[in-house]
């Protein structure tokens, strides 16, 4: 029989009590394994005669015949459905087992582990006293509180200018530079302060203090003029006198000598300087305040220098250094725009230390106290003031500190010391350490009795 489709055939029909057969062409009806919708199929013409026959004849039959394929696919539907609960049955139960099964795995791979918390015996140590520190010294000292220094230096002038706010009726005297030529003798000239100097339109200009005008050379039988530059201020005041570059000065006091036209000058640049009238001038107060804020600003531009040269492992206290000014000019002379200039110059210094080197010291210190053994665990470190002394290269401070102590512990040789370790043995291992004061241990999860051999699950914590 083919396993996607099930045959039925219809037999001979005998009628009860009689002998006449009634001969029936064979009829056959497929059926699908699982029948959702039942296939509507024509009716072959000698079958539809004979079902009123089959009717009439034998209803018991048919009946019979129908009641046995709902059975069957009734049958085929029950042996699905328990098939298909039993997988799904098998598919939890397996599920359990895995879950349950990773949760064991996990619990006995990842969960283990011991938490240890450690309470050290501190010490406290304090010192409050002076520190001395050296540019001579290259390493601490103990016994005299001293450690290293270094003393950072440097020098600056600085020139500002102020508006003047002044106002009064003055008279300026042109001024500016002149060479003079000496064409006349081999001897030198001497020449008295006020000598006079005629330039073309008479104006005339006076020698601001006495000069030698070096005397001729020669040259392949050629006389070589000699030269000086000298400074030169107007006769009067005005505005006049400021005059452009002249060509030939003459010097009216040679007049109706030779050395007259041997004698002579020459500017290369304009005069200035020259006014009569009203001008602005500095007051007493402007000068006052032009020092004061010229100070101020080298002040902060030499601090701001140093301070960007000092290592930023240095420590700088209050008190360690020293601003100096050298000198201070005002020139009260007031230019175009009506302003007057202030220069100073000055210095600054100050004295640096690492302060490692005095957490050393002090570390030290308290191991003298304390014992060999003990470290600093924190501390408080004040500083109170400072004294330089520059011509030396020293500095005296004083400081506040307050420290605590203990002796520390190799966490991580504790751990591969206990691995393994049950708990009383691990309890042990503890408090064999020095300065222990008291300790908790907790084992997760609560069935495990000993340190994992996993160094990674045991977390210490050292207080």
């Amino acid at each position: 029989m083919d396993d996607k489709n099930k045959k039925i055939k219809v037999v001979d029909v005998v009628q009860d009590g009689g002998e006449e057969v009634l001969n029936l062409k064979t009829k056959v009806f497929i059926e699908p394994k699982i029948a959702v919708k039942p296939e509507i199929v024509e009716k072959p013409e000698a079958i539809a005669k004979t079902e009123p026959v089959l009717a009439s004849l034998s209803p018991k039959i048919v009946f019979e015949k129908s009641a046995a394929k709902e059975t069957k696919v009734k049958e085929i539907k029950t042996a699905k459905f328990g098939k298909s609960r039993g997988i799904r049955r098998f598919a939890i139960y397996f599920l359990m087992v895995v879950v349950i099964g990773g949760a064991v795995y996990g619990a006995v791979a990842f969960l283990p582990r011991v938490d240890i918390k450690i309470i050290v015996k501190k010490s406290d140590w304090q010192f409050s006293n002076s520190i001395s520190a050296s540019k001579n010294a290259s390493n601490i000292d103990l016994s005299v509180k001293l450690i290293p220094a270094e003393v950072f230096f440097e020098k600056k002038n600085i020139t500002l200018f102020y508006p003047a706010s002044g106002v009064k009726q003055i008279e300026k005297k042109a001024a500016g530079e002149i060479t003079i030529y000496n064409s006349y003798s081999s001897k030198s000239q001497n020449l008295i302060a006020a000598t006079r100097f005629a330039a073309p339109d008479g104006k005339i200009f006076l020698l601001n203090k006495k000069a030698v005008i070096p005397g001729t050379t020669v040259e392949g039988g050629k006389i070589i003029p000699s030269s000086v530059k000298v400074e030169v201020t107007a006769e009067n005041a005005g505005k006049e006198y400021n005059i452009g570059p002249v060509e030939r000065f003459t010097l009216p006091g040679f007049s109706g000598s030779p050395k007259y036209n041997d004698f002579y000058a020459k500017s290369e640049k304009s005069f200035k300087g020259g006014f009569v009238g009203e001008a602005a001038y500095p007051t007493e107060k402007d000068i006052s305040e032009a020092k004061e804020k010229t100070v101020k600003t080298l002040e902060e531009s030499l601090t701001a220098f140093i301070l960007s040269q000092i290592p930023k492992d240095f420590k700088i206290i209050d008190g360690a250094s020293r601003f100096n000014v050298i000198k201070e000019t005002v020139n009260e002379e007031v230019d175009e725009k009506g302003n007057f200039s202030a220069t100073v110059e000055a210095e600054s210094k100050i004295i640096v230390f690492k302060e490692s080197d005095l957490l050393k010291l002090l570390g030290e210190s308290a191991k003298q106290v304390l014992g060999a053994d003990f470290e600093v665990k924190n501390y408080e470190l004040k500083y109170l003031s400072g004294q330089p002394d520059f011509e030396n290269g020293k500095l005296q401070f004083v400081i506040d500190y307050k420290g605590i102590f203990w002796r520390p512990i190799d966490v991580e040789s504790f751990k591969n010391s206990i691995l393994k370790k049950k708990e009383n043995e691990l309890k042990m291992a503890i408090f064999s350490l020095a300065g222990v004061d008291k300790a908790t241990v907790s084992f997760w999860p609560f069935w495990v009795k000993a340190v994992p051999e996993n160094i990674k699950k045991i977390k210490t914590e050292i207080e």
